[in-house]
């Protein structure tokens, strides 16, 4: 399973302000976005995988920022966007992205931010991300190596790797969920490390530096 999310750029207006990431988190309609993909998706409320044992099932019904468009238009004037163009990078590399991109750009757009929508790959997006003045919002997708969510919190999110780049980092850092993440690892495999896991994954979905998208079905025959 892969994790499709936005990357949004704290550093860049309109993403440095908070409101503005929180309208992202809330105008997204995952279902729609899993019907668009043909059913192959499951609507993602989060950042960990559903293989990782720190996949938190609490945020499938009660996630961090819920599907709320007129609460997300509602921010989006309030923070004082004027509707300058907001260009999103997306990976044209599988047909489903195309679905995927169209799909956010329709939700963000009846909210009030003005999308538009440039194709690349993969190559283009890691070399483009890791610059502050980078582009926005970027879409991208995280494939896990080993089922454990320190797998994608240590390439992605430690306040270490984003200020290397990352793979597609924001550039945003949290030095109290990388303390949590920390003292994790000096736990035994359990409840407790992964109480300690989804925490920090909570503080990050706070942050609406990274908004997750859908989870994607990978179907083989065999």
């Amino acid at each position: 399973t892969y994790v499709y999310w936005l990357d949004l750029n704290v550093h860049q207006a309109p993403f440095n302000k908070l409101a503005m990431r929180q309208a992202v988190a809330m105008a997204i309609d995952r279902n729609r976005l899993v019907k668009l993909l043909g059913g192959y998706a499951i609507p993602a409320t989060q950042l960990y995988i559903p293989a990782y044992h720190q996949y938190d099932p609490a945020l499938v019904n009660k996630p961090v920022y819920a599907y709320d468009p007129p609460k997300a238009a509602t921010l989006v004037k309030a923070s004082g966007y004027n509707g300058q163009p907001v260009t999103v990078l997306w990976p044209n590399e599988q047909p489903l992205e195309q679905s995927l991109a169209l799909g956010m750009q329709q939700d963000l757009r009846q909210i009030g931010i003005n999308i538009t929508l440039r194709a690349t790959s993969y190559t283009s997006i890691n070399a483009v991300i890791p610059s502050l003045t980078g582009h926005p919002m970027t879409m991208y997708q995280w494939s896990p190596d080993y089922l454990d969510a320190y797998d994608v919190y240590s390439a992605e999110f430690t306040c270490s790797a984003n200020a290397a780049g990352g793979f597609a980092a924001p550039h945003y850092c949290d030095p109290v969920a990388d303390d949590m993440i920390n003292r994790a690892e000096g736990l035994p495999l359990g409840p407790a490390r992964d109480a300690l896991i989804r925490a920090a994954q909570v503080r990050w979905l706070r942050s609406a530096a990274r908004v997750p998208l859908v989870f994607q079905k990978l179907t083989d025959m065999v």
